[in-house]
């Protein structure tokens, strides 16, 4: 809906797609608030709504997907290859989330989490192209 109805008016995917990447560190950075102030459960529990954005935005991995795939026949396999590295970083985020946890505690942890959290989205920045427009070029 909101993605599709501001592309169709010329807004790039690319600001969508960054935004989708930014949403983890600005949980973190939520999150670490909470707790430094002792506001509550009931505010942390607040801090899992900023992470549903999370599934909002993330169609625009899709749609930015298909544009650069397009023409290719290899969206299956780059879908796969994406799917693969998010599993293996689920597993490593997990496994050394839990280590920092247990050495150095919550507040070192989130902190590790955020710094590690910004990398994605300045790569993104940087390296990413704008996709809308791609499905118009002819790619015979």
């Amino acid at each position: 809906w909101g993605v599709g109805y501001l592309t169709a008016r010329g807004w790039g995917r690319k600001p969508f797609y960054i935004a989708h990447l930014c949403v983890h560190p600005i949980r973190v950075v939520l999150i670490l608030l909470v707790m430094w102030t002792g506001a509550g459960k009931g505010w942390l529990a607040s801090t899992e709504l900023v992470g549903g954005l999370t599934g909002a935005l993330g169609i625009v991995n899709q749609f930015m997907r298909a544009d650069i795939v397009l023409g290719s026949g290899r969206f299956g396999v780059v879908d796969g290859y994406i799917a693969t590295i998010r599993g293996v970083a689920a597993v490593s985020s997990q496994y050394l989330g839990a280590v920092i946890l247990e050495g150095q505690g919550p507040f070192v942890a989130l902190g590790i989490s955020f710094f590690i959290a910004i990398i994605p989205p300045i790569i993104g920045y940087i390296f990413v192209p704008e996709t809308l427009g791609m499905r118009e070029i002819d790619f015979r």
